[in-house]
């Protein structure tokens, strides 16, 4: 009975010291052309790194769009589909990302 009302009491000052995980989130809108836009919610994040995996385009983008919410591409002479991806980092760790297909067509 001792050991049970023990446990109780430290199971309630535990609640003293409520855990909040602010995670952040990430989504991306690549509903346009030629450009991803990434709608961030919550913290911490301290970098914002972008892929853009050209598949069978000819896709040039910035040879870094890190620390934008946003990465503009264009494709030259092939256009079509590529991936898109957005990386959240804190303290050199992966918090978040979003991968989604976008539209590369000639500028």
């Amino acid at each position: 009975m001792k050991k049970h009302l023990l446990a109780l009491l430290a199971l309630g000052g535990l609640s003293m010291f409520p855990v909040h995980a602010f995670t952040p989130t990430v989504s991306l809108d690549c509903s346009g052309q030629n450009y991803c836009t990434a709608n961030i919610s919550g913290s911490p994040y301290d970098m914002i790194t972008w892929n853009v995996d050209p598949g069978t385009t000819d896709a040039i983008y910035p040879i870094d769009c890190g620390n934008l919410d946003y990465c503009i591409f264009r494709c030259a002479s092939q256009p079509g589909m590529v991936t898109v991806s957005v990386y959240l980092w804190n303290n050199y760790q992966m918090v978040g990302y979003d991968t989604r297909q976008a539209l590369c067509s000639e500028v």
